[in-house]
């Protein structure tokens, strides 16, 4: 288990703590999945695919053989993938969902079933539809605490980034910029709208995922393998980047939104650190008013 030591004297037991994880199969996801396990969570893993999901679920008992993992399909990218989650969970009950899936790159003029740009689609508008669905679940408190994942990336979205909800321009990186700061600022809104409800942002740094090369990628195979050097030298690995849930889960309970991000230079890299933000500052009244408009 890479960071035990960490993991072992840093982080207290999540023994009895239910989390659900979406994209956990891979990437930051799978990893934060396997730590969390191994620190004692029950985790649901929310993906598109169940024989990926299986293929993670047999990884992570290698090395936490008691680890308890289920498995429940979801696909960020398709409204009516996210319905069926939703009512697939309506009975359920989670102390922590972690909304970590997320795309990066994909090929030209790719859209969503729903036929948004699939960067934005997914990263943003799916999750932030996977949200208004919960709506009961976080009235009634059958769901404690919602993490969302940011990026660095979200200080070079463009000014006109809510533009990018219904068309990306073919500007792919300004797109997964501008869904980023997306996901920040909805965070605000989201606390705003439920005062009771643990909001926290995390920004896992620059880490080497599948994001770069998954099947989706518009990238060319030597560039994803030149790419995933130059990372590893220059960035986090997954199972650094993912301290972060962990140590967000390690801290007490904030007035505000807890944002947990690499201590190194310009946050980048380097082990978690923390910060309280004020939701009414980073919220965006413009964004949640678009965003309901795209699912008239």
């Amino acid at each position: 288990m890479n960071y035990q030591k960490y993991l072992d004297n840093k982080l207290k037991s999540l023994k009895g703590t239910r989390i659900l994880i979406t994209g956990a199969n891979s990437g930051i996801g799978f990893s934060f999945a396997k730590q969390a396990s191994y620190k004692g969570a029950d985790i649901v893993m929310a993906c598109r695919s169940e024989e990926r999901a299986n293929k993670a679920i047999n990884k992570i008992k290698e090395d936490v053989p008691n680890a308890n993992l289920s498995f429940i399909k979801y696909d960020q990218s398709s409204f009516e993938s996210i319905r069926k989650f939703v009512s697939t969970i309506e009975d359920e009950k989670f102390d922590v969902v972690a909304l970590n899936a997320g795309i990066f790159k994909p090929g030209y003029d790719l859209k969503t079933a729903e036929g948004f740009p699939l960067t934005t689609g997914t990263n943003f508008i799916g999750m932030y539809y996977l949200l208004k669905l919960l709506d009961k679940k976080f009235v009634s408190k059958q769901i404690k605490k919602v993490i969302i994942v940011s990026s660095f990336g979200r200080w070079f979205a463009p000014r006109d980034y809510i533009s990018y909800l219904k068309d990306d321009k073919n500007k792919l990186w300004k797109s997964y910029f501008s869904s980023k700061r997306m996901n920040f600022e909805i965070a605000g809104n989201l606390k705003c709208m439920y005062p009771d409800l643990e909001v926290s942002v995390v920004h896992p740094g620059i880490a080497v995922t599948r994001m770069v090369g998954n099947e989706l990628s518009r990238f060319p195979k030597f560039i994803t393998k030149f790419g995933e050097v130059v990372m590893k030298l220059f960035s986090n690995t997954s199972d650094k980047s993912s301290l972060c849930f962990l140590k967000d889960l390690n801290e007490e309970k904030v007035e505000g939104i807890n944002y947990v991000y690499p201590r190194g230079i310009i946050h980048v890299m380097g082990y978690p650190t923390s910060k309280v933000l004020k939701p009414d500052k980073i919220k965006s009244d413009l964004l949640e008013v678009t965003s309901n408009s795209l699912f008239i």
